[in-house]
């Protein structure tokens, strides 16, 4: 049975801290998608942008880049090395990557309580012609806008599958395209 429109969707918005495949368009926390006729009616808070802040996550995740690379440039030259370099190079290895992946959880955290806080709402009204894709990664749905300011992806993470299979269904027979990609949990093993 197909619901009778509008389709209202609720759920969370949860854009990644760094952009991916679609750069986030800047809305979170809870909120809705409405598909009304032809159009998509979003509708959530306004993401702060904390510019220090996200400037501190960029060089962080560079210091954390440049130290792996040291360390497997160390580790590769295994010959002229002893054990206790090795084992260190190794524990250099393990904590930059700890703080990049901590660091980058909490730059989000961040973002998202300071927009809650501000609570300044958010919204677009979408024609569905820019909706070119739904991507799933887990349970996030992105949302692919294109020709449409601004553009970029919709991260969603829904309250109710079967009504997010319906906004869905109503997307494709659109002309939207679906696909599932694994999210950054699945790529290391997370579940």
């Amino acid at each position: 049975m197909e619901p009778q429109l509008p389709i209202i969707v609720e759920g969370e918005f949860r854009p990644p801290t760094m952009a991916r495949a679609d750069v986030p368009i800047r809305i979170v926390g809870k909120g809705r998608l409405e598909l009304v006729g032809e159009t998509l009616h979003v509708s959530g808070l306004k993401e702060r942008s904390m510019p220090l802040l996200t400037a501190a996550l960029y060089l962080l995740v560079a210091a954390t880049a440049i130290a792996i690379l040291a360390g497997a440039i160390k580790m590769s030259d295994r010959e002229r090395s002893d054990h206790a370099s090795n084992t260190a190079a190794y524990l250099i290895l393990a904590v930059c990557s700890a703080i990049g992946f901590a660091g980058s959880s909490y730059l989000r955290k961040l973002k998202r309580e300071a927009s809650e806080r501000a609570a300044e709402p958010l919204e677009f009204v979408i024609p569905l012609a820019s909706v070119k894709a739904v991507i799933w990664e887990d349970e996030v749905a992105v949302l692919r806008i294109k020709k449409f300011k601004p553009s970029g992806g919709i991260y969603f993470v829904p309250t109710d599958l079967a009504l997010m299979h319906f906004l869905q269904e109503a997307l494709i027979a659109r002309g939207a395209k679906v696909k599932s990609v694994p999210g950054l949990a699945s790529s290391f093993g997370a579940s």
